[in-house]
């Protein structure tokens, strides 16, 4: 028969693998966020061409863009993407939904005007389209590299 000190023992192990292995894929995670980040800085930084001078001034700005962007977000309850709700539940999600993207128009109009006299408006129309070339280049390459494990698997 087991005792107690080895089924607590073998079972504290467990549970501490099962962290170890969560916070793992975790900073695996964090560590693929700030490389794409990292990517999207190099890639836009190229893409304006912008000075010492600039890029100091442009990136204080378009980070506080990004980062009110990253707060109005609405996350989409899960019975809502099974279209499981109410037609009250989705009458306030359609209104969260239309805030939101008033909210956002508004927030790029603030950083178009903030970014006029930093970067002029020129660079701010190349910053427009190289986010949606970097956006492009990041889902081909995650499309790419999921067929190649699909092909793997077989």
């Amino acid at each position: 028969m087991i005792s107690n000190t080895k089924v607590l023992t073998i079972s504290l192990l467990i549970i501490l693998t099962c962290l170890g292995s969560l916070t793992a894929q975790r900073g695996e995670r964090g560590q693929r966020g700030e490389r794409l980040e990292a990517q999207r800085i190099a890639f836009i930084t190229s893409e304006l061409d912008l000075t010492s001078t600039e890029s100091e001034r442009f990136w204080t700005i378009y980070n506080e863009y990004r980062n009110l962007e990253k707060e109005q977000r609405i996350d989409v309850d899960r019975k809502a993407m099974r279209g499981e709700v109410s037609d009250s539940e989705a009458d306030e999600l359609l209104k969260k939904m239309i805030l939101k993207e008033e909210t956002a128009l508004a927030n790029k109009k603030r950083l178009i005007n903030d970014l006029q006299p930093v970067i002029g408006k020129g660079k701010i129309v190349k910053l427009f389209s190289a986010e949606r070339r970097f956006k492009r280049k990041v889902l081909n390459e995650f499309s790419k590299r999921k067929g190649r494990d699909r092909s793997n698997q077989n």
